[in-house]
C-alpha cells in the first residue's frame, strides 16, 4: 500500500521525513537545471564557431552573473 512520500512505511505520516526529502529533491533538480543551461549555452557557442567555420582550442570559463558560480 503506497499512499505517497508524506507517510511512512507502516502507513503513518512523516511531515519531518517529508519536508527533508522534499528540500534535497528540490535542491537536486535546481542544480539538474543549471547543468542543462550550462550545456545548452555550449551548444550553442559551439554551433556558432562550427558555423563561422572556426573551432574551439581551449577550455571555455563561464561565470554566472546571478549566482557568481564558475564553469570550467
Amino acid at each position: 500500500m503506497n499512499r505517497g512520500a508524506y507517510y511512512n512505511k507502516e502507513g503513518y505520516p512523516d511531515p519531518k521525513a517529508y519536508q527533508a526529502v522534499k528540500s534535497v529533491v528540490k535542491e537536486e533538480q535546481a542544480a539538474l537545471e543549471e547543468k542543462q543551461r550550462v550545456t545548452r549555452l555550449m551548444y550553442c557557442i559551439t554551433t556558432i564557431l562550427d558555423l563561422a567555420g572556426f573551432a574551439l582550442e581551449e577550455r571555455v570559463v563561464l561565470k554566472d552573473i546571478k549566482t557568481g558560480k564558475v564553469y570550467r
